[in-house]
């Protein structure tokens, strides 16, 4: 069940597809027993993730009040399993920050820090109850929902149901992009980080136009979406640092942490940038005409 259009499916019918396959995939994933519940979390977020891809592609169609009916089911969604993996984040978010750092006498740096971030984490997932209760209705929601994503309103024909928001998102992303740069904070690189993804996904979509051109460019999207979320874990992980208890790490090894979040988080920014730049490089107008005509030649 890839996540692309097909050549010869209408594509409403191809936007309708693939936004049902995510939602019954995440409900197989949360339901699956013999998957680790990590795991399973892990995946169906990435699903419902791209679900809202595709309702801010279809946006412009739906309408402001279905639009944001329908994100704020997904996204409450996702919120629901949320708890368990942003734990997991921070543990892995302390691995990379102490990965190059030598150990003294056999104990790694933070040793006490990490402690505390594991046993949150295995808390988390091991709460099973709650978590499994979580999963169970996240799962009966995607089934119940399946009924109101048959009935979008994808009025249209071709390429005109995927230009407006496909330019729309684009556009967004540029100017995230531009506040970044004038004014580098957490959270303008936490926006710009979900308007790539976002063009990213759009991207994919569109990959069987022209699998050279178009799966290069999918590429570079993935890229920079990574580098943008190791940066928001990081700075997710240093606000972090203001709210732990006075034993888990002391003065110097929280002033140690930080100062290291800072040059990581510098040194993803600047290669972030670099290839953003190249990524939006061209104007709303002109990538829209050149995807529509890639489109066009592949459908005709």
């Amino acid at each position: 069940m890839p996540y692309h259009l097909k050549r010869k499916e209408p594509v409403a019918d191809g936007i309708r597809r693939i936004a049902l396959e995510q939602m019954e995939r995440a409900r197989d994933e949360l339901g699956d027993e013999d998957m680790a519940s990590a795991e399973a979390v892990h995946q169906a977020r990435k699903r419902l993730k791209k679900i809202r891809a595709l309702l801010r592609l279809v946006r412009p169609l739906l309408g402001k009040t279905r639009y944001r009916a329908e994100n704020r089911r997904f996204r409450d969604l996702g919120r629901a399993l949320s708890g368990p993996r942003d734990a997991e984040v921070m543990v892995a978010t302390l691995e990379v920050l102490r990965e190059d750092l030598p150990a003294a006498q056999g104990v790694l740096p933070f040793a006490g820090l990490y402690e505390h971030l594991v046993a949150a984490r295995d808390a988390a997932y091991q709460d099973s109850g709650t978590l499994d209760e979580h999963k169970a209705e996240v799962a009966k929601t995607l089934a119940e929902a399946r009924s109101v994503v048959a009935e979008w309103p994808l009025k249209g024909h071709g390429f005109a149901i995927l230009g407006p928001g496909l330019k729309r998102a684009y556009r967004r992303g540029r100017k995230t992009l531009d506040a970044a740069m004038a004014d580098p904070t957490d959270s303008r690189f936490h926006d710009w980080r979900k308007r790539a993804k976002d063009h990213w996904y759009h991207s994919r979509l569109l990959k069987k136009a022209w699998p050279d051109i178009m799966g290069c460019r999918a590429r570079a999207l993935k890229e920079l979406s990574d580098l943008l979320g190791d940066d928001h874990d990081l700075a997710v992980f240093n606000a972090m640092l203001d709210h732990l208890p006075d034993a888990v790490a002391t003065t110097s090894e929280l002033d140690r942490l930080r100062h290291r979040v800072v040059e990581r988080q510098a040194t993803l920014r600047r290669q972030a940038v670099a290839l953003g730049r190249r990524v939006y490089a061209e104007k709303p107008g002109p990538l829209s005409k050149r995807l529509s005509a890639y489109w066009r030649v592949w459908r005709t």
